[in-house]
């Protein structure tokens, strides 16, 4: 059976709860309405975004023979690189703790992932990298 759901509902899955699942919840919560908003005339853009990175995800992982996982946490990656593209120089608070600029909220991501998880985030680099070409292709197209 052709279980067409499957590569949709794998973008809603963020991983075990822990602190980089909270973290990834609240980026997505505070910055992925601020794109739509601000960014987008309307809401199909943003849908088209987010279409983009999720077919270049499933595509360029079946492509590079990397298994996926978690596939929500490495979309919120994608989308917070094009948000930290539009929001470049920006003063960010991340939780009350310290200030960064926005261009390097996609590599707090990498490495939140390398700390909490103990892991290399491969996938999260790929998420900006996605992120990148789509950011570059609507800067030439757009």
């Amino acid at each position: 059976k052709f279980q067409f759901w499957r590569p949709i509902t794998a973008f809603l899955n963020f991983g075990p709860l822990s602190l980089g699942w909270l973290m990834t919840a609240h980026f997505v919560w505070t910055y992925m309405s601020t794109l739509e908003r601000l960014n987008y005339a309307t809401p199909y853009e943003f849908w088209y975004m987010i279409a983009f990175g999720g077919t270049s995800m499933v595509l360029g992982y079946t492509v590079l023979k990397i298994p996926p996982r978690f596939l929500g946490h490495n979309l919120s990656t994608f989308l917070v690189y094009v948000w930290s593209r539009y929001h470049e120089g920006l003063e960010v608070n991340m939780f009350e703790m310290f200030n960064t600029r926005a261009e390097m909220l996609p590599w707090f991501f990498l490495a939140q992932t390398f700390l909490l998880e103990g892991e290399f985030p491969i996938l999260d680099l790929l998420g900006i990298v996605f992120g990148h070409v789509y950011h570059y292709l609507r800067g030439v197209g757009g």
